[in-house]
């Protein structure tokens, strides 16, 4: 049996309408998600105001009662570690490149330690080099041949459909 182009064609009317419906569900599924948000989003303002005022009252006494916390320094009470604990601060500079400049010249045999160091080939980059310019870095083109293409021109779900249609190739093939 040939296949014709009024086959071919057929066959991705019916792609198409089987893809248009899976994205209207996941269309579906998002606006319900999105008013389920909307629904509890008050709730959750309040309790999280809440939350925050009651974080305030518990550390407003646990600074004025600091004897309770010499030794130990923290207790858990009710799933909650309290108490006082040294700070871990922070490192802050203003200029990155100067800190880097500093570090090579007053440490130049910690560099290694104290810098982050990472080369790594440009792959969109090496891309658009011609094949004897590859051939020299020891790189080469593969999986560059003809493949079949089905893709949906546009659509905000494609990324949920893709990842669907990933699991879905996955439990065919553990089965």
């Amino acid at each position: 049996m040939e296949i014709s182009l009024v086959t071919i064609e057929t066959a991705t009317k019916r792609f198409a309408a089987a893809h248009a419906d899976l994205a209207a569900s996941v269309a579906e599924l998002n606006e319900s998600v999105e008013r389920l948000k909307r629904g509890a989003l008050p709730r959750f303002k309040r309790e999280a105001a809440a939350l925050a005022e009651r974080r305030n009252e518990l550390a407003a006494q646990i600074a004025g009662a600091p004897g309770i916390f010499e030794s130990p320094r923290t207790l858990v009470m009710h799933g909650i570690r309290i108490g006082f604990q040294k700070g871990k601060g922070k490192i802050v500079f203003g200029d990155p490149d100067q800190v880097v400049r500093l570090i090579e010249k007053h440490f130049p045999d910690q560099t290694d330690v104290l810098l982050h160091i990472k080369k790594t080939p440009n792959k969109k980059a090496i891309v658009k080099l011609p094949a004897g310019d590859l051939k020299r870095l020891g790189c080469e083109v593969t999986d560059a041949g003809t493949e079949i293409v089905i893709r949906p021109v546009a659509g905000d779900a494609e990324k949920l459909i893709n990842a669907l249609f990933r699991e879905f190739e996955q439990a065919d093939k553990l089965e």
